[in-house]
C-alpha cells in the first residue's frame, strides 16, 4: 500500500509540474504578445491650442507627435477644410502657420496614420479675435429744432471714436440708404452744419462710420420743425411819418403831416383866413381912394376919381 501511495504521489507531482510548465508557457506567450503589440501603438498627438486669442498675437500653432517609426507617418491636416502641407521637424514638432488667417472661428483637423494603419486624430476649434474697440458714437446738441420758414438751421454735434482718422461722416435728408459722406469734422470730432432757406418740416439723418479693426456705426436723426413767423403789426405805408419797414400787417396806426390849408394869410387883407397854413397869394385889399373932381361938367373932371375932393373947376360964362 505504501508503495502504491508513493507511486500515486509521484504521478500527481508529475502532472502538477507538467501543468505548471504548460501554464508558464501560455502566460509567457501572452506577455510576449502584449509586449509585441505595445511596441506598435498608434501615433501620439499632443497640443496646447488656445481656444481664443487676439489677431497677430500668435503666428504659429505647434503640434507634438511621436511614434515608433516617425518616417513612415502619413499626415493629413486642414484648416477650415483647406489642406495644409505640414511635416514634423526632427523633434516631432509640427508648426502650422496661421499668420494669414482672418479673424473669426476656425477648425483645425489632423489625421496621422502609422505603418500599421493605426490612426490618431486631432480636432480643435479656435477663435481669432480683434482687440476690443470702442463703438462709434454721435452726440447732437439737439435732436429737434424749431425755426421760422425760410431760415437757416444750425446743426452741431460731436463724432466720438478712438481713431477718428478711420471715420466718415455723412448726412441724408430722407433716404437713409443714400448718404452724402462729405460732412467735415474737426480733429476732435466736432462738426457744425447749416442748411439754409428751409421752407417745410425736414428730417435729417447723420451717419458716422469708423473702425480700426472692426467697423461700427451710429445714426442720429434731427427733426426740423418749420413755422410761419409771427406777424409784425405797424404802419406799412412808406409815405407815413411812422412807417415801419419790419411791419408785415398794417394796424391802422399810420400818421401823416396834415394837408396844408391854402388861403390869404395877411390879416390886413379883406379876405384874410386865420386858418390858412399856406398863403396862396389870393389876398384882396380895399383900393386907395382916387381924389379928384367927380363932376363931369367940370373942366377938370377926373373919370378915375373915386372920392370927391372939391377941386372941380368950371369955366365962367360971359
Amino acid at each position: 500500500m505504501r508503495d502504491s501511495k508513493d507511486d500515486n504521489d509521484g504521478a500527481g507531482r508529475s502532472l502538477f509540474l507538467a501543468g505548471l510548465m504548460i501554464g508558464s508557457v501560455m502566460v509567457g506567450g501572452l506577455f510576449y504578445d502584449f509586449e509585441s503589440e505595445g511596441t506598435n501603438l498608434a501615433p501620439i498627438i499632443e497640443s496646447e491650442i488656445p481656444d481664443s486669442f487676439l489677431i497677430g498675437s500668435i503666428d504659429f500653432l505647434y503640434i507634438s507627435i511621436s511614434d515608433e517609426d516617425m518616417s513612415s507617418l502619413d499626415i493629413e491636416a486642414t484648416i477650415d477644410g483647406t489642406a495644409l502641407n505640414v511635416a514634423p521637424n526632427n523633434t516631432g514638432i509640427i508648426s502650422i502657420d496661421i499668420s494669414e488667417e482672418e479673424a473669426g472661428t476656425h477648425s483645425l483637423k489632423m489625421i496621422i496614420t502609422d505603418s500599421l494603419g493605426q490612426e490618431s486624430r486631432l480636432s480643435s476649434i479656435f477663435s481669432i479675435n480683434y482687440p476690443y474697440e470702442d463703438p462709434t458714437i454721435i452726440i447732437l446738441d439737439n435732436n429737434e429744432i424749431s425755426i421760422v420758414r425760410g431760415d437757416t438751421v444750425s446743426i452741431n454735434g460731436s463724432l466720438i471714436h478712438p481713431d477718428l482718422d478711420t471715420c466718415d461722416l455723412g448726412w441724408s435728408d430722407g433716404d437713409v440708404n443714400q448718404f452724402s459722406l462729405n460732412l467735415p469734422f474737426s480733429e476732435n470730432g466736432d462738426f457744425s452744419w447749416g442748411p439754409s432757406e428751409i421752407e417745410s418740416n425736414l428730417s435729417i439723418s447723420i451717419l458716422g462710420e469708423c473702425g480700426t479693426w472692426e467697423d461700427s456705426s451710429d445714426l442720429e436723426t434731427i427733426l426740423i420743425i418749420v413755422s410761419d413767423p409771427e406777424p409784425v403789426m405797424g404802419c406799412t405805408d412808406s409815405q407815413a411819418n411812422n412807417y415801419n419797414a419790419d411791419a408785415t400787417d398794417n394796424d391802422g396806426s399810420c400818421q401823416y403831416d396834415p394837408e396844408p390849408i391854402v388861403g390869404c394869410m395877411d390879416s390886413e387883407a379883406n379876405n384874410y383866413n386865420s386858418e390858412a397854413t399856406e398863403d396862396d397869394g389870393s389876398c384882396e385889399y380895399d383900393e386907395e381912394p382916387v381924389l379928384g373932381c367927380m363932376d363931369p361938367q367940370a373942366s377938370n373932371y377926373n373919370s378915375n376919381a373915386t372920392q370927391e375932393d372939391d377941386s372941380c373947376e368950371y369955366e365962367k360964362s360971359n
